[in-house]
């Protein structure tokens, strides 16, 4: 992945599935995500969609700022601006972590080709048993 940042620019239909191990329950959400310049180094991720998850279904937001200090390399920070993680996609594939609180959040990125990525995350600690795969389909 040469260019991250010019690999991500655009519009995505996502496809998400979650599974809380904790309840025994899995969800999932259908949606879109937009990568869009946000200053000279920087893409705003946005996503919405529907998030179905037990007897609940409803709409769902998130973003995050992806700034970039390299062409392969990317530092992902929450909408708030706390930071999240370095993502260096410039072997196609890249193993990521966060601590929040007592939980440890472990994540792998990976590039099938183009038009098609996905991330994979498990999610441990005294409040959380996750497992969250998205996968991103360029529009």
């Amino acid at each position: 992945m040469p260019d991250l940042r010019s690999y991500l620019q655009g519009v995505w239909r996502l496809e998400r599935m979650l599974v809380d191990g904790r309840i025994g329950q899995g969800g999932s959400m259908a949606g879109t995500a937009l990568f869009a310049p946000s200053g000279r180094d920087r893409l705003l991720y946005s996503e919405s969609g529907i998030l179905r998850f037990g007897a609940y279904e409803g709409t769902a937001e998130q973003s995050y700022f992806y700034d970039f200090d390299a062409p392969s390399h990317a530092s992902i920070s929450r909408h708030d601006g706390q930071f999240f993680h370095e993502l260096d996609l410039s072997r196609g594939r890249a193993a990521v972590s966060h601590v929040c609180g007592d939980d440890q959040y472990r994540g792998v990125y990976g590039a099938a080709d183009a038009d098609e990525w996905w991330v994979e995350w498990q999610v441990a600690g005294p409040r959380k048993d996750q497992r969250i795969t998205t996968r991103y389909r360029r529009l």
